[in-house]
């Protein structure tokens, strides 16, 4: 991995990523949709770290299905797919 390249794990590589969970939790909780899920910030934060990861490397391996409708709707069933467990 790049980050390991450098000496430097995945947090210190792409440090916003912790940041994201509270502010999308805190967005989620005042959604009239979506206000009812039992949303827990650290699983929701390993979901993104989850999901940046995927995207970094679909971007460093220059994957042929990167930016396509297909990898769209692979990382949308991934979000999905942890939202409905906080039902």
């Amino acid at each position: 991995m790049l980050w390991r390249e450098h000496d430097v794990a995945h947090a210190e590589f792409h440090p916003h990523v912790a940041d994201l969970a509270p502010f999308i939790q805190g967005y989620l909780r005042k959604n009239l949709q979506t206000k009812h899920l039992k949303i827990e910030v650290d699983k929701l934060g390993g979901l993104l770290n989850d999901l940046d990861l995927t995207i970094f490397n679909a971007r460093l391996e220059d994957n042929e299905q990167w930016g396509t409708p297909f990898y769209y709707k692979k990382l949308k069933k991934m979000l999905q797919g942890y939202l409905i467990t906080c039902e």
